[in-house]
């Protein structure tokens, strides 16, 4: 019996240590799977992990897209009316400071008012009617201008056109070849005397441009087109050979050798009691020219005047045309 109960002691003893050996082994088993399984999971969440990263970088550096209608992102565009307004001028400010268009970037141009200032030479003469035997040529003189240019909007027809006026101060001289018929004291007509003579004139212009313009290259060529008002401020006619004419009794007699008579006032010392021309005129206005994007313009301008300017009879309007340089801020 002894050797029976040796023999299964020795049996249920080698039985236990083989299932601890099977339970230690299929627990390495399954840590080994477990850490298999884990190694599997992490390599399959890095590209999500990734992908989720660009996704956020993308949502924090949006790509600005630009299209027709403004520069802005759509970020920009969910952003407060006022901020949205500040931005989009800003960055139009930044694209296109002077008007420009920047093709590679395809930014719609947009319009802003400006002020400025312009100058430069001009020739003036008259158109005569009526006065047989005289003429008037080009004389040169200068001219001084300020201006506001107001684009009328933004829409795609608007963004073409503006308003401009302008103050135009013009010092003009023109050359006259003239015929001054001479009687004696009874009135009876002597003689023809001819003489040349200078017209300087002294003009405060105010036109109201219409302006079209658009875009070409690094500027804006222009063409206007204006109704102008024209004030003399002051007018005189300046010649060695002009005679000093008397004209009492209804007469006109010359006194002697005279240097210079008022045009626009009524001038006592040549016994002349009413003006010699009209202080007002009425002309239209042309410009055409080039804005550059830096703020410079060049522009030739036109004076085609609709009044008479000579209170006594015949028929003289004016014609005047200038070269100007400007720049616009």
């Amino acid at each position: 019996m002894k050797k029976i109960a040796f023999a299964l002691s020795l049996f249920f003893s080698v039985a236990t240590v083989c299932a601890q050996n099977d339970s230690i082994e299929s627990q390495q088993i399954e840590e080994v799977s477990i850490e298999s399984e884990n190694k599997t999971e992490e390599v399959a969440i890095i590209p999500a992990v990734v992908n989720d990263s660009a996704a956020v970088a993308e949502v924090k550096a949006p790509e600005v897209v630009v299209d027709d209608v403004t520069v802005l992102s759509d970020l920009d565009k969910a952003l407060p009316d006022s901020a949205r307004l500040a931005k989009e001028k800003q960055m139009m400010r930044e694209f296109n400071p002077k008007d420009s268009l920047l093709e590679e970037k395809k930014v719609p141009e947009k319009r802003f008012i400006t002020v400025g200032f312009s100058g430069g030479l001009n020739m003036t003469t008259y158109g005569l009617a009526g006065m047989d035997d005289q003429s008037a040529s080009f004389g040169p003189g200068a001219e001084l201008a300020i201006n506001c240019d107001i684009p009328l909007g933004q829409t795609p027809v608007c963004q073409y056109l503006s308003i401009q006026p302008e103050l135009i101060f013009s010092f003009r001289n023109t050359n006259l070849d003239l015929i001054v018929p001479m009687v004696d004291e009874a009135g009876d007509f002597v003689q023809n005397h001819k003489y040349t003579a200078t017209d300087r004139l002294f003009y405060m212009n105010i036109p109201i441009n219409f302006k079209a313009s658009m875009r070409f290259k690094k500027g804006r060529p222009f063409v206007s087109l204006a109704p102008m008002l024209g004030i003399g401020l002051f007018g005189k006619r300046v010649s060695d050979g002009t005679p000093d004419l008397n004209y009492e009794d209804d007469g006109i007699a010359d006194d002697g050798d005279c240097r210079s008579t008022l045009l626009f006032q009524a001038d006592t010392q040549q016994a002349q009691e009413d003006p010699l021309y009209n202080n007002v005129d009425f002309s239209l206005y042309t410009k055409l020219g080039y804005d550059f994007d830096k703020g410079w313009s060049v522009y030739a301008a036109f004076q085609f005047g609709f009044v008479d300017l000579m209170a006594a009879d015949g028929l003289m309007k004016t014609r005047c045309l200038s070269l100007n340089v400007g720049y616009n801020f």
